[in-house]
């Protein structure tokens, strides 16, 4: 059977089902029944190793029954209910979709029947889709993270003979990745990538402690995301282990009045989405999946250079068409899903948008 863990280091919205249960970490796992605790667990070392110790604590514990385990995030979940509008889900970046969380029961995205549970059972390993992340895997970690920790597991995956490891790790043309740390894997899988993944983030830990002032805090879960995603490029072609690609639901509880507001829409009203990159593509993903998509006008971008511009066949406009021409239509509700909300933020501000009533910031989501 099937046992997926949710790893929840606060209180949430719990989407629990028969095949699913939530595993607490940090503080509040001390007054929860299932968490990352007990004999031989590393629950102490949560402030750094991050969702990584309730895997320990599930690779140590795991019942011999679960003939696969699936380890996923309370705000991130692979979406394995096939659904009428995900063949939409075609983009330029990525497969994921921001979904508000009172959607998840509402829609029935976690309620599985026997068949496709049983249907899991034909695979060896079931990953969220790569995202197209515009940079090598190397860059896009140091512009994140900097260049010391990166440089630790490097020297720890040399010291291990992980040759092929490292050279897909620092390949300039490898640009893609899996995010979360989310999966779902046959128990003697999940036993290898285990074994391997925290022989090196021990090593690395190691390490780290004879660096003074070292104090990275987050990074063996980072590391991780980075170390998974390649050592299954690896295994999977060089096994023949047949693969299942599910999107990822980034599930958001920080944004109720936005998603208030897009319900009571009329089906006549639009709206801009400000960000034609890979956070506005997860936003417009997400619109699709409910149903939405059809509200939206269009893009509006910085970077744009012509008003003729389209991004995943939808307009983009620059930002100087959009105030010039949009807003004396009065279509003026923006969305902005970009990284640089702040500075977005100030500029509608200054152009006499009000907040909420005109524009909102997707806020808490990465």
């Amino acid at each position: 059977m099937v046992r997926n863990y949710i790893v929840s280091h606060k209180e949430f919205c719990e989407y629990e089902s028969d095949y699913s249960s939530v595993i607490w970490v940090g503080p509040i796992g001390g007054t929860k029944l299932t968490n990352d605790r007990g004999l031989g667990s590393i629950w102490q070392k949560n402030p750094s190793y991050c969702e990584l110790t309730a895997l320990h604590k599930i690779w140590q514990k795991r019942s011999k029954h679960d003939s696969q385990i699936g380890f996923s995030h309370y705000r991130r979940q692979l979406l394995l209910k096939k659904i009428s509008n995900e063949e939409r889900l075609i983009g330029h970046y990525t497969k994921t979709s921001i979904i508000p969380v009172d959607k998840i029961k509402e829609a029935g995205f976690f309620d599985l029947g026997v068949e496709e549970l049983e249907n899991l059972r034909n695979f060896d390993v079931v990953l969220p889709y790569e995202e197209n992340i515009q940079s090598s895997v190397r860059d896009h970690y140091l512009s994140k993270h900097g260049s010391e920790s990166w440089d630790l597991m490097i020297r720890v995956l040399e010291k291990k003979g992980e040759l092929e490891a490292i050279e897909r790790l620092v390949d300039e043309q490898n640009q893609s990745a899996r995010w979360g740390n989310i999966f779902i894997l046959k128990g003697s899988i999940l036993e290898e990538l285990c074994e391997w993944l925290f022989s090196i983030i021990e090593e690395i830990e190691r390490e780290a402690n004879r660096i003074s002032g070292f104090d990275d805090l987050r990074i063996f879960g980072f590391l991780a995301e980075r170390m998974t995603s390649v050592y299954f490029k690896i295994l999977v072609p060089e096994r023949g282990l047949k693969l299942l690609e599910r999107p990822t639901l980034l599930i958001d509880y920080e944004n109720q009045e936005l998603w208030n507001r897009i319900n009571a829409m009329g089906s006549n009203e639009q709206f801009w989405i400000w960000g034609a990159g890979a956070f506005g593509e997860k936003f417009l993903n997400g619109l699709k999946l409910m149903g939405f998509e059809s509200r939206v006008s269009g893009f509006i971008d910085s970077k744009a250079y012509k008003s003729t511009e389209s991004f995943l066949s939808l307009k983009v406009l620059t930002k100087e068409c959009f105030f010039d021409t949009k807003m004396q239509l009065k279509e003026t509700f923006v969305v902005v899903a970009s990284s640089g909300w702040t500075q977005i933020a100030e500029e509608l501000k200054l152009r006499g948008l009000v907040y909420s009533r005109d524009f909102y910031c997707l806020q808490g989501l990465s």
